[in-house]
């Protein structure tokens, strides 16, 4: 019976001692889990072709489950508020980081500048332009009918709508261009009532090259316009090493030509 206790002894001192060295190793349960890290990164929906695939190679190369969420940056911020999770947030207004800033979600170091865009007068296929009217954008548009609408992008939920009235507002066109806004709240519904229904709108410079029936009547300078520059931070929270990571890939070449591809400059 001693011989039994004496080997029940000292497989114990073995089991403990082989525990010992796991956690001097820096084991624990937690690397049993095969599992990938996972991010989320929420964007503007500018963003979500070049975004998509620079999010899926970065997975691949790094191993790690990256999940994508589109939408209006304002309701982003609120979700993160309510305790969605989130680790990198990506937007082309200012105004959203500094909400985000002022309500203690974001890591203020990592703000990082990742691709730029640029604002588009798009109209009918029938209008004829004059190249001399850049200056005066009422010059371009028919204010004398009565039916004349101006789609814009409703600036609660799409970038480009914040951007297109800031333009109107620095050209000092509102009262005269005001009585014919139309708000729309996602791109589809913009480019319809552009393409089918006659009307003049602003889009990112981006979208054309997506949607071949749009006729681009005249690109806005950086003369008239606030540059449109897309901004990345890190989310405060979990996984911050990982989403910092991520976001330094967004700096990449590999980014870089991606943006490149699909009309973003950097």
């Amino acid at each position: 019976m001693k011989i039994y206790v004496f080997w029940f002894c000292v497989v114990l001192a073995l089991f403990f001692s082989g525990n010992g060295s796991f956690a001097r190793e820096g084991l624990n349960f937690k690397d049993t889990d095969l599992s990938p890290p996972e991010i989320t990164v929420m964007a503007d929906p500018s963003m979500t072709i070049p975004l998509s695939k620079i999010a899926r190679i970065y997975a691949q190369e790094k191993n790690i489950a990256v999940a994508t969420s589109f939408g209006a940056g304002s309701v982003q911020i609120k979700d993160l508020e309510d305790g969605q999770e989130g680790n990198v947030f990506i937007t082309a207004r200012p105004a959203l980081i500094r909400l985000l800033q002022s309500k203690g979600l974001m890591d203020v170091y990592s703000l990082t500048n990742i691709a730029t865009n640029r604002l588009v007068l798009l109209g009918p296929k029938n209008n004829i332009t004059n190249p001399r009217a850049k200056k005066r954008l009422m010059k371009l548009l028919p204010t004398q009918e009565k039916d004349f609408q101006l789609a814009l992008g409703d600036p609660e939920f799409l970038s480009e709508g914040t951007y297109a009235l800031q333009l109107i507002r620095k050209l000092r066109l509102s009262r005269e261009l005001e009585p014919s806004y139309s708000f729309f709240r996602d791109n589809f519904a913009l480019r319809k009532a552009i393409t089918q229904y006659g009307a003049y709108g602003f889009m990112f410079e981006t979208d054309v090259l997506l949607y071949p029936d749009l006729n681009k009547l005249m690109t806005i300078s950086s003369d008239d316009s606030s540059a449109i520059i897309y901004q990345a931070a890190v989310v405060a929270g979990d996984n911050m090493n990982v989403a910092r990571d991520f976001l330094k890939f967004l700096t990449s070449k590999t980014a870089a030509d991606i943006f490149k591809e699909n009309g973003f400059n950097q």
